[in-house]
């Protein structure tokens, strides 16, 4: 699918807004979010743009909102699903009514690398690997600015599994090492050329 296409990753970082980015965002191939941006407000539509062709999702949003509405993610022209995991029973289901598949090896392959990959670095290596014509990023600052997402993106049932499971826990969870991740994702850019947006260059 992302084979020789002009494909472009829209992070839900709050920076785009009023930038009126999303006819460019929209003028792509194939275009990719993550988590709940199918779910934006269309208020938002002018700024990070209305398609979404691929999203990949995390194992927190899978395990807090499934079953997913994946008949109305259809009907918005969602044509895959990424997830972490090999969750066999959840992507067969999902297979039915788009196409799904998992990244679990190249999510290993980073964690023992990076001492824990984020959804980014899995992201960005799983479309690299695809090949694409073209690959540009825009809405994402490697977390310097915390977690600056537009109103509406983060969903409430994964914090409140994420507080729950915090409670249950019996050891202490491994934690993402951010700034490996990002040197990774920094390294990805400068040596697959992947074009981004002006703040990106600035931090990078």
């Amino acid at each position: 699918m992302i084979k020789n296409k002009k494909v472009i990753f829209v992070g839900p970082s709050n920076y785009l807004i009023g930038k009126n980015k999303g006819k460019y965002i929209d003028s792509f191939d194939i275009v990719v979010r993550s988590g709940n941006a199918i779910n934006m407000n269309k208020n938002l539509y002018n700024d990070y743009g209305s398609r979404t062709d691929i999203i990949y999702l995390n194992n927190p949003f899978v395990r807090a909102c499934y079953p997913l509405p994946l008949n109305e993610w259809k009907e918005k022209g969602l044509k895959e699903i990424v997830i972490r995991d090999n969750f066999t029973d959840i992507i067969n289901a999902i297979n039915k009514i788009i196409k799904c598949r998992s990244c679990y090896e190249i999510h290993k392959e980073l964690s023992d690398k990076l001492s824990g990959a984020i959804l980014g670095s899995y992201l960005i290596t799983d479309i690299i690997k695809q090949n694409p014509k073209s690959f540009y990023l825009t809405g994402i600052t490697f977390y310097n600015k915390g977690h600056d997402y537009y109103k509406g993106y983060e969903r409430k049932e994964i914090k409140e599994l994420k507080r729950n499971e915090k409670k249950t826990r019996k050891k202490p969870i491994k934690v993402h090492s951010y700034n490996n991740n990002n040197n990774y994702i920094k390294e990805m850019i400068k040596k697959y050329n992947i074009k981004t947006d002006e703040y990106i260059k600035e931090i990078i």
